[in-house]
Formats: structure tokens, sequence, C-alpha cells
């Protein structure tokens, strides 16, 4: 009688099981029918760790691919209905074919786990473009970063161990710059930079990036390892010697290999001689602007610089002719007949940087002045009269 019952013991285990088994059949097919609600009912009775009858079914891989075509259809739904069963139901079905897989030692399953994260791979690039249309960064982001974890999976990566999307890599960082998430937009810009995904502008992404957090530094640490890198990449340099307009020394070595580079930038030249002028190198700033302008002769701002260089000259020595005691007006006039000629060399620079862009305030400005220390009253009248109106507007 003992045996028997036994027996009788381990048959209804086993049908208890087959039951429990049934439920995973059954949800599958409420799915199947888009009876999605009692299709998440049926499987979570299957994998209630709290149901005892659940022991069978809870540790087959069948089960949670199940789980995870559930959550995936949930996701794709339009019903408000089935949407309200999950707030992340992607995330869901990525965590159900991690377990899945988990369990599937013999890989009887891998065929159809692979199928399925095909699908869940598409729907998180759905879900990252619909997140970016709706300027939700974070959100488009994370989506992005899943893509790349289902790559990642050993068993989807067995199939193409090479394989790396380095454009996914490249749109979970700048969705994440977006989302103002700088630090992952960092990891995941180096990322793709180790692949050498955007060649040089992958670096001057990363040294944005540095900029907007305010770590300087490290932006500039970034532009110099891409210059290593891409030696002859311009923008790089270009951004690099924007990095020094407060140190135009160590901008102008870089601004150098930027117009060794690019012989024929007019614009090199006039940053060359901003910097130039910074310091104080008067005579090759204005060699400097000259060239930018031989280069474009309808670019105003170095006949622009040229004339102002004159004219500080002109104001420096103005000062000099004021110190003269007033007891002694010969060495006076003297010393402010050399600024009178100062001022008369910036006067046609000025005047053909008004001849290029005649609306520009600051040069008006300039003449004005000019035209009154040099004592030309019909055109500091005229000067005056076009930067009132412009100043009105």
């Amino acid at each position: 009688m003992k045996k028997v019952t036994v027996v009788l013991f381990s048959v209804l285990l086993s049908v208890a099981a087959f039951a429990q088994k049934g439920k995973v059949n059954s949800a599958a097919s409420y799915n199947d029918n888009n009876e999605l609600s009692k299709a998440l009912e049926t499987i979570n009775i299957a994998l209630d760790p709290n149901n005892p009858k659940s022991e069978k079914s809870i540790n087959w891989p069948k089960s949670w691919i199940v789980r995870g075509d559930i959550y995936q259809k949930i996701y794709a739904s339009n019903n408000p209905e089935f949407k309200a069963l999950s707030a992340n139901p992607l995330e869901e079905a990525f965590n159900s074919y991690l377990r899945a897989i988990e369990l599937d030692e013999a890989n009887r399953y891998a065929s159809s786990i692979k199928l399925q994260v095909q699908m869940l791979r598409n729907k998180f690039g759905n879900k990252a473009r619909v997140a970016y249309d709706a300027q939700d960064y974070s959100a488009s982001s994370k989506a992005f970063e899943m893509m790349i974890k289902l790559d990642n999976i050993d068993l989807i990566k067995a199939d193409n161990p090479n394989y790396i999307d380095t454009s996914t890599i490249f749109n979970v960082g700048y969705t994440a710059y977006l989302a103002k998430e700088f630090d992952r937009a960092i990891d995941f810009y180096n990322e793709a930079a180790k692949y050498e995904f955007n060649g040089a502008n992958i670096y001057s992404s990363i040294a944005y990036v540095y900029m907007e957090k305010g770590d300087t530094a490290q932006s500039i640490e970034t532009l110099k390892s891409g210059i290593e890198k891409y030696p002859n990449d311009v923008n790089l340099l270009i951004q690099l010697v924007n990095s020094y307009l407060n140190e135009p020394e160590k901008g102008i070595e870089y601004l150098n290999r930027a117009i060794a580079q690019d012989e024929s930038n007019e614009q090199f030249y006039f940053v060359k001689g901003v910097f130039l002028e910074k310091l104080k190198k008067l005579d090759e700033a204005l060699e400097s602007y000259q060239k930018a302008a031989d280069l474009k002769a309808d670019y105003p701002e170095p006949w622009y610089n040229m004339g102002i260089v004159w004219y500080n000259k002109g104001v420096e020595q103005l000062k000099i002719a004021n110190a003269v005691p007033t007891n002694k007006p010969k060495e006076y006039e003297a010393e402010k007949a050399k600024a009178d000629v100062f001022f008369k060399e910036a006067l046609p620079f000025l005047e053909k940087s008004y001849e290029i862009k005649s609306d520009d305030t600051f040069t008006l400005t300039a003449l004005k002045e000019l035209y009154y220390r040099l004592q030309m009253m019909d055109k500091h009248a005229e000067i005056d009269a076009q930067l009132k109106a412009a100043q009105a507007q």
C-alpha cells in the first residue's frame, strides 16, 4: 500500500507540472489572440515563485520566452488597457529573454530566442526614435543603450563576434548630451572613438561636452589627443585655437599648424593678427591682418582691426603729448603732431571697412572719433547722423 501511495504521489506531481506548462501554452495562445491581459495574468501564475505548482514552469526556458513575447506585444499595442499593463514592457521583455538564455543550457530554444531578441532590438530602436522626436532625450538615450546591451548578449554575439554598431553607440552619447547627462555622453563618445567612428569629429564632440561641463582643461587635452591621431584635421586645430583665446602664445602655435594645412584661409590670418595684437607685437599683427585682407578684399574685420591698431597708437601718443608741461607748448605740439600721423594712418583702413560694411556701429563709432580728431567736421557730422540713425532703430 505504501508503494502505491508513492507512485500515486509521483503521478500527481507530473500532472501538476504538466498543468503549469499548460498554463504557459495557454498564455502563448492568449498572446497570439491579442488577449494580452489574460496572457499576462496566466504567465504570471506559471512564474509565481510563491505558487508550489510552478516549480517546473518557472525553470522552463519557454515560460520566459512567452513572457518576453507578451511584453513585446504590450509595447506594440495601441490599446490603452494593454498599455497600462506595464510601465516598461521592453525592459521586462529584455529581462525575460536573459532568464530564458540562462535556463536554456542545452540551447534548445536558441533559434527562437534570437528571433525574439532581434524583434526586441527593433522595438527599442523605435522607442529611441519616438522619444527623440518627443525631445525626451534621456529616454531616447537609454533605449539606444538597450540596443547595445542586446547586441552584447553572448548568444547573439556568437553569430557575429566582430560586429560593433558604432552609430548606435554614438547615438547613446549624443542623446545623453542633449539630456545634459554629460558623463554618460563622454563615456559613449569615448567608446565610439575607440572604433574611430566619425573620425576626428568625435574628439570635437567629446571636447565640446567637457566645455559644457565647465572642464576646460580636459576639453583641451581631448583636442590634443584628437590632433595627435588626426594631425591634419583643420577643424580640431581651430577648436583648440579657440580654446586658447586668452593664451595667445599657445594659440599661435596651433594656428600656425592650421595655416600650414590651409594657407588660403583668410580667417586664420585674421585670428593670428588678434593673437599678435594681444602679445603687443603690433607690426606683426598688421602684417597678418593685411594678409587676411589680401586673401579676401571684402572681409571688413581685418581692415577695421588695422585701423584700430593705428588709432590706438595715436591715442597712446596723445597721452605722451598730454604729459608735456603746459609751459612747453612747442614740445606739446610736436608730440601731438606725431599722434596725428598715427590717426591719419588709421583713416584709410577704417574707411575701407566702412566701404565694405557701412552699417557696422563699431566702424561708425571709430570713424566719428577719428574725423573729430583730424578736424574733418563735415565727415564727422555725416557719420554722426548715420550712427544716431542706426542706434535709433
